[in-house]
């Protein structure tokens, strides 16, 4: 069963910036391309940071799908092996 939300990751300003965030990275996964199932990752996690979940500054956030986000993990130093036509 899963446990109650974090109540940083459900705030209007967190939902405003997985918005953003998605449409920044072109509403695909940056590290597949997948357009589906897409999550805001925190490429550094808050538990290494410190920083609370949603006040973290959007060059510290990235979209994933929700299987790159959890192979992920909270492990820090993985690299995107997709590239973004729009930044290539």
């Amino acid at each position: 069963m899963a446990g109650k939300p974090r109540s940083d990751l459900t705030s209007r300003a967190w939902k405003a910036q997985t918005k953003r965030i998605k449409h920044r990275d072109g509403y695909r996964c940056t590290d597949c391309g997948s357009e589906s199932d897409l999550t805001v990752d925190h490429i550094v996690p808050p538990s290494v940071t410190g920083i609370p979940g949603d006040q973290y500054p959007d060059h510290m956030l990235t979209t994933l799908c929700r299987p790159c986000n959890s192979r992920k993990g909270a492990r820090l130093g993985t690299r995107p092996a997709y590239t973004n036509p729009k930044y290539a």
